[in-house]
């Protein structure tokens, strides 16, 4: 893989393949403060990006490392606070969708192997207020894909129950609420993933043609606080299919 993230207790451990600070087409001078993406979302703070730190305000912080890959850690903040949740989520949308994604394009640098394992990217909309526009959506790699086609009945169930589990622990360290009428649907070939009322959920449906890209997308996610439960969804999904 070439970045995966998963959900462990009350943090996100972020992990990065050393060969993403070298690659050509998708230079390192990506984060640098002066590109209009960074200078868009300036109010973040700078994005870090070495073998300390890495994203805004360097809001994961190195845990440890191995011969090809780089580990960090985001801490939960202690309560619902929008601006390091906007750090967390931003900065692995501009890092999955503006550099991995071309990067798996472009076939540069990673080899085959590399790319075999690698599981989502992210579009994360930022919006304009507590209450606007905070959808989220993005792509699932043929990894996540085949795991999920894979599984047996028993683990279906195991992986329901488990991602239903997170989702209201997050929701609870957060919110000190589980989500109002929560729902967690996942099969072999589809998800649906609802985390309030009024339809706010997230959801995917295999495509039928052939080497199609497989993409997820939100509905009606118009409150901050729905789309960091969708992306704690989909990332339970992936910290247990990593696991089991």
């Amino acid at each position: 893989m070439v970045l995966d993230l998963t959900l462990k207790d009350k943090a996100y451990f972020l992990k990065i393949h050393k060969n993403l600070f070298k690659s050509k087409s998708v230079p390192i001078t990506f984060f640098r403060a002066d590109n209009p993406l960074m200078e868009k979302y300036s109010y973040l703070g700078v994005f870090q990006a070495d073998d300390q730190a890495f994203g805004f305000d360097g809001c994961f912080q190195k845990q440890g490392e191995d011969d090809h890959y780089l580990t960090y850690r985001f801490n939960f903040p202690e309560a619902d606070n929008h601006i390091a949740i906007r750090r967390l989520l931003l900065t692995l949308y501009l890092t999955t969708d503006h550099v991995v994604d071309i990067m798996f394009y472009d076939k540069e640098f990673f080899s085959e192997k590399i790319w075999d394992d690698q599981a989502l990217s992210f579009v994360i909309f930022n919006g304009g207020s507590a209450t606007n526009s905070y959808a989220i959506g993005g792509q699932m790699y043929p990894w996540f894909t085949k795991r999920l086609n894979s599984l047996s009945d028993e683990n279906l169930v195991n992986l329901n129950q488990y991602v239903f589990s997170e989702l209201n622990r997050v929701s609870m360290h957060f919110y000190h609420r589980e989500p109002p009428c929560s729902q967690i649907t996942i099969t072999r070939n589809s998800f649906f993933m609802q985390v309030n009322v009024d339809g706010r959920w997230l959801s995917w449906t295999q495509s039928q043609s052939v080497g199609r890209q497989e993409e997820f997308s939100s509905h009606n996610i118009d409150f901050y606080s729905d789309q960091a439960l969708c992306f704690a969804a989909i990332i339970a999904v992936n910290t247990w299919l990593r696991e089991n």
